[in-house]
This record gives structure tokens, C-alpha cells and sequence, in this order.
């Protein structure tokens, strides 16, 4: 796929074979028990979810709690919080977080404890999230070397067939339309911000959430002009807690030694920016928001200081969070069982 950098864009020096050789671990035996179909879980998650209303605190599946016909039409938020690993989250028992907003999202909604990733990278995490495909199925391997081919069939190419409006909000150039994403979006927007600008770290180039944001709003306030009807699937996703960590909190005296828990507490607050303006418009009680993440982050655990090496949990085990007010009576919260992303 060399065409995909035909612009003169230098690829990072990382080589393939490097970020493919990615070490077994003592967490991979429970992570390789993940069946196919379970790896398919977000993709008929999300298209179940959309027929299906929810009405016992612990469960094993949303199957337990969910009746047919309950969303017919409800808008879908799918938040994709990149290099998040689980344990950042106060949800997830992480007392020193500063996460309040996903915090609430989980207290009214459904929360999957043993969420697992495919694999702990960008490109190849997101296509199985948007295809319901290992990588094995959709064939992207690795990032800015693979792209999204014309099959299989994605998640926004479904739901557009079904009448939705669908636009993605991306932050980072490894996910640029040219690694096919983009199939079945109305909007594809990714635009790098100037600090973001990084020409010798090309996979790096991203832009804040607070710009991220900002476009979705942009966005959502077009169609109410345009007095749009149609339910709309929309994608946002921040790029922040990947390397390097630089959010305008980590200065703060409770982040000064933590930079990396202060770039998911900037992505909170900036999701709060963006479910405030869906209650402000009266958006919320008709909007479906799951938010999860690619893979996480090693933060020196097992001799790796970021990911895409090894399989532990600290790269592969993500949070998964569903939450609407009118579709589940939470807090529900599923312990047990593993689902794969």
C-alpha cells in the first residue's frame, strides 16, 4: 500500500516487523479464549442496542435486559478514546481519577468489566470496532501500512442503509480517510492542528479534543438549522492519552506528576462539552452513547513504556460503557463475561 504515502508524508521509523512482534503474555490465555463471535460483540452490540430497549444490577449479557423495539430511531454517540486503558476510570475503581462525566455515563448505564481489545493499535483496533472483523477478516494489520478495503460491509455503511445521517470526528493522521474508514460517512473530518503538526512522527499528527469537539458540535448544529430529521450515527474520537501527553491540565497541582491520567481527564471534560450540548437541544434522552477504546497503555509495566509490543492487560483491556436515560435503568454492570471489541 505505498500509494498511501505517495504525498511525501515520512512514515515513522518504526518498521513493521518491530510493531509486529508483539510478545504472549500470562493475560493472553484468557484473551486468546475470545471467540470470533464474541470479537463480533460491538458491531451486533451496537445494531441490537439500536432495536432494543432496556429495562438486576449484575448481568452476563445486554440479552438479559433488553426488549425488542425500545430505539427504533435513536441517535448513536460512539466515543473511541484512544490509548485509554481501563484502569484510569473512577467507574473502574481508579480512585485518583478525574473522570466524573464517563463516571455518570456508567451509573445510568451498562458497564462491561472485561472488555478486551484485538490488538493495541489505532488503525487495525478501530476497523474491527467498525467492522465486527479481527484482523484476520478485515485484513488491517498494522498502522500506515494497511488500509480498510471495500469489504466487509461497516457499521456506518449499515446504519446509512437504514436512513441515518453518519459523520466521524477523528484526531489523529493514522486514521485519515486515505486507511479507509471513512466507507459509509457522510462527513469524514480529521483536520491536524498546528501544535499537532509533527513531520518527522506522521502517525502522530493529531489534533485536541477540545477541536475535536468543537467540530461534532459544529456539526450536530448544521443539521437542527438544516431542521434535519433523520436519527444520525456519529463518531468522535480523541486522540489525548497517546504519546506524547501534553494536556493543558497536566500543569494543574493535582495532575503535575501524572500527565497521562491529566490527558484522560481533559478528554471528560471535553466529552462533557459535548454531552452538554445534546441536553441543551433536547438531544440526550434520544441518543444511545457507547464509549470505549482501541487498547490501552503499558506506562512502563512488563519493560514497555507505551504499546503495540505485548499483550498484557494494561494494553488490551479497554472500558465499554453503553448509557441512554430512557433506554437503561442503571447501573447495570457486567463482571464476568469476556467480550472482545
Amino acid at each position: 500500500m505505498r500509494g498511501l504515502w505517495d504525498d511525501g508524508l515520512k512514515k515513522n521509523p518504526v518498521t513493521r516487523q518491530q510493531k509486529g512482534r508483539m510478545m504472549l503474555s500470562p493475560d493472553a490465555a484468557r484473551f486468546s479464549r475470545t471467540s470470533l463471535s464474541t470479537a463480533r460483540f460491538v458491531l451486533a452490540a451496537f445494531l441490537l442496542t439500536l432495536l432494543a430497549g432496556c429495562s438486576s444490577n449484575e448481568i452476563g449479557s445486554l440479552g438479559e435486559v433488553v426488549d425488542s423495539g425500545g430505539a427504533d430511531g435513536y441517535n448513536v454517540l460512539l466515543v473511541t478514546i484512544d490509548t485509554a486503558r481501563q484502569d484510569r476510570f473512577g467507574c473502574y475503581g481508579y480512585e485518583r481519577a478525574q473522570t466524573p462525566i464517563i463516571d455518570a455515563l456508567a451509573a445510568g448505564g451498562v458497564q462491561f468489566d472485561n472488555a478486551l481489545a484485538t490488538v493495541p493499535l489505532t488503525l487495525p483496533s478501530h476497523a474491527t470496532i467498525l467492522t465486527g472483523m479481527t484482523p484476520l477478516g478485515h485484513g488491517v494489520h498494522d498502522n500506515g501500512i494497511d488500509a480498510l478495503g471495500p469489504e466487509p460491509s461497516t457499521l456506518p455503511e449499515t446504519l446509512k442503509a437504514k436512513g441515518y445521517d453518519t459523520a466521524a470526528f477523528i484526531a489523529c493522521f493514522v486514521m485519515d480517510e486515505r486507511f479507509g474508514l471513512n466507507r459509509g460517512f457522510d462527513v469524514y473530518d480529521f483536520e491536524v492542528s498546528r501544535a499537532g503538526f509533527r513531520p518527522q512522527m506522521v502517525d502522530f499528527n493529531e489534533r485536541p479534543a477540545n477541536e475535536v469537539t468543537d467540530a461534532a458540535i459544529s456539526w450536530l448544529e448544521t443539521r437542527r438549522q438544516a431542521k434535519a430529521t433523520a436519527p444520525y450515527f456519529a463518531w468522535v474520537h480523541y486522540f489525548d492519552p497517546h504519546l506524547p501527553y501534553r494536556s493543558p491540565l497536566q500543569n494543574t497541582p493535582v495532575f503535575r506528576s501524572r500527565p497521562y491520567d491529566a490527558e484522560i481527564a481533559y478528554v471528560d471534560q471535553q466529552l462533557g462539552r459535548l454531552l452538554d450540548d445534546l441536553a441543551q437541544n433536547g438531544e440526550a434522552d434520544r441518543t444511545l452513547v457507547i464509549v470505549t477504546s482501541d487498547h490501552g497503555e503499558s506506562l512502563g509495566e512488563h519493560g514497555e513504556d507505551t504499546h503495540g509490543m505485548f499483550v498484557y492487560n494494561s494494553t488490551m483491556q479497554v472500558p465499554l460503557v453503553f448509557s441512554c436515560p430512557t433506554l437503561f435503568e442503571g447501573p447495570r454492570r457486567c463482571p464476568d463475561k469476556v467480550v472482545g471489541l
